[in-house]
């Protein structure tokens, strides 16, 4: 990462940041492709590429808006199980595909303090899972690009309950 100053670059690690001061904008250019040399050398020493020349990682990334992945990546983006997280509290475990919540298993925890856990299909609910509201509500069933429908049962903390056919979030049918 460049700093302010022609001679001058940051090298960021876990713990440190450290500002390598250099004579001329030349060593300052050497000095760089020396660093990403030696980490290109060193990935692909340790075979982290696929078959098509993708280079898979597994590590913690934390976004300039707060956010944090722990987890693979594949091709510069969240790829497999992990851990995502927002700084308002929001929580995500589970798969993830090139960057999105997608064809697999999941658990999202809200700002609210509801959480849904279940198949997701492009950082959507979809398939079947369940949602339990900061209130005790409960929905578990199947679900359709983010929207309760198919069967489906609900449970309000008041005692009530439904059973039955859901479309587009809303009851359908008697139950």
């Amino acid at each position: 990462s460049d700093s302010n100053k022609p001679t001058e670059f940051r090298l960021i690690v876990p713990d440190v940041t450290f500002v390598i001061k250099c004579a001329t904008v030349e060593e300052k250019e050497a000095w760089v492709e020396a660093i990403n040399q030696a980490i290109k050398s060193w990935i692909e020493q340790r075979n982290f590429k696929d078959d098509e020349g993708n280079i898979h990682r597994l590590g913690k990334y934390e976004y300039r808006d707060g956010r944090v992945w722990d987890g693979p990546w594949l091709a510069t983006k969240p790829n497999g199980n992990g851990v995502f997280q927002w700084p308002r509290g929001q929580m995500y475990e589970g798969k993830m595909c090139m960057g999105k919540r997608h064809n697999g298993m999941g658990k999202m925890q809200y700002e609210s303090g509801a959480y849904y856990e279940g198949t997701w299909s492009d950082n959507l609910p979809h398939g079947k899972g369940k949602l339990v509201t900061a209130n005790g509500d409960m929905y578990k069933g199947e679900w359709k690009n983010g929207q309760r429908t198919g069967n489906g049962q609900m449970w309000w903390s008041n005692g009530d309950t439904y059973r039955g056919s859901w479309s587009n979030g809303k009851m359908d049918g008697f139950g």
